[in-house]
């Protein structure tokens, strides 16, 4: 039946089912849908809530720490404030307590000051006339020391020295009360100026120079070094006018050379003349040229053996004259004495020229003279030496007039004298 039902049913009824079911499927999309976007808008709120929440977690973390920080730094300032506070104080404090001791400080300089001046014032009137005084006893001791200098040792340039000195001095003192005393010193070096000064440094040097030619010159009494080294000449002495004088034949040395060798080449044997094929060999003229060279052959061959013989035998025998025959007669421990004795007298000379005593002075160069001229040979050029500088020697002054400082020390004693101590008791 009901397949005959369904049979009957009409075109229309199925148009109306079709579209039911369409309907209702429709229905079914659209809640469907609206399931779907609910959830998703359900799902986006929730992911920007938590975004947000993180938002704003995050940020109030931020803002966490930011206040921390904040707050710390606040506290160093505030703990900085408080020590530069504390600081500031003990600075003022300081200050405080420095201007206090500079206040002190000001006080007592004022007051020092206020001392030194009165001292300084109490000073000038207690010593009123003392730098005069003080100024005339370094004149006096720079005049007593020219006087000594002049008095004791005779130096005339340290004398003039000390005079300049003090004339310096016054000149810087500026006072007329050392007027005198500048025009007596100034007239007592005028004087000094003028004199001729003792050369000792000069006469120093030459006696040296004596006492080294002294040991350096022969003497006429034959040595063993002169025999040893065959170079002493025989000296002959003779009297002349008083005075001894000497002349010595010179030596050869002892060691005679060939006759060979000895001849020079230009002394050698001409060549015989060439004689022309037109010239006799017999003649006149040829005859005595050869007797005039054989003459001069035999000439150089007595030349040359009479150099040998004085060569052999000049340091063998040997012939002196002498006054003194002592002289020649020494040994050769009594030369040593003689030098060394006369190596004394020149010590001698020198204590008598730095004691200025002419008598013993001359007395040394003269006993010096006599032994040189007879017991050294006087041809040496050492012994010439020796009596020209013994010569200059005793002609040289060792002792000049020298005048005194009596206006430099009668001005210095009437400058004390006048009136430093009566000015002292006047105040």
């Amino acid at each position: 039946m009901n397949a005959n039902a369904d049979e009957t049913k009409t075109p229309a009824d199925t148009e109306d089912k079709v579209s039911e079911a369409k309907s209702s499927v429709t229905i079914d999309e659209v809640v469907t849908t609206r399931r779907f976007s609910w959830v998703a808008t359900v799902l986006i709120l929730a992911v920007l809530l938590a975004a947000a929440g993180s938002g704003l977690w995050w940020q109030q973390q931020r803002i966490d720490k930011t206040s921390r920080i904040v707050a710390t730094r606040m506290q160093e300032i505030e703990t900085q404030s408080i020590q530069a506070d504390q600081r500031a104080r003990e600075a003022l404090a300081l200050a405080q307590s420095q201007t206090e001791k500079l206040n002190q400080i000001d006080a007592q300089v004022k007051v020092a000051r206020s001392d030194f001046a009165t001292i300084e014032q109490s000073w000038r009137a207690f010593n009123h006339g003392v730098d005069d005084t003080l100024r005339a006893n370094e004149v006096e001791r720079l005049v007593l020391l020219a006087n000594q200098q002049l008095s004791l040792t005779g130096q005339v340039a340290g004398s003039i020295a000390a005079l300049e000195a003090a004339q310096q001095a016054i000149v810087r003192f500026d006072s007329p009360r050392f007027a005198e005393v500048g025009r007596a010193i100034q007239s007592d070096l005028s004087r000094l100026r003028a004199t001729p000064d003792v050369d000792i440094t000069a006469l120093f040097s030459k006696l040296d120079r004596l006492a080294e030619l002294l040991s350096q010159a022969p003497l006429l009494a034959p040595t063993s070094h002169s025999f040893s080294q065959g170079s002493s000449q025989p000296t002959k002495s003779t009297e002349s006018e008083g005075s001894p004088s000497a002349a010595s034949m010179p030596t050869t040395p002892s060691a005679p050379a060939p006759a060979a060798q000895s001849v020079a080449p230009s002394e050698a044997p001409a060549k015989a003349p060439t004689i022309a094929p037109n010239v006799s060999f017999w003649s006149l003229e040829t005859l005595n040229h050869w007797w005039q060279q054989a003459g001069d052959q035999a000439q150089q061959m007595a030349d040359q053996a009479s150099s040998v013989v004085s060569k052999e035998f000049g340091d063998i025998v040997r012939i002196r004259r002498a006054v003194d025959a002592q002289s020649l007669l020494m040994s050769e421990e009594q030369s040593i004495a003689l030098r060394s004795h006369l190596r004394g007298l020149v010590l001698s000379a020198k204590l008598a020229m730095m004691m200025r005593q002419t008598s013993l002075w001359q007395t040394e160069m003269t006993q010096i003279s006599s032994l040189v001229n007879s017991r050294f040979d006087l041809v040496a050029p050492q012994t010439k030496k020796v009596l020209e500088l013994v010569a200059q020697l005793k002609a040289a002054p060792i002792v000049v007039q020298l005048p005194s400082l009596s206006d430099s020390l009668n001005a210095v004693a009437s400058l004390r004298a006048k009136g430093f101590n009566s000015e002292k008791t006047g105040n």
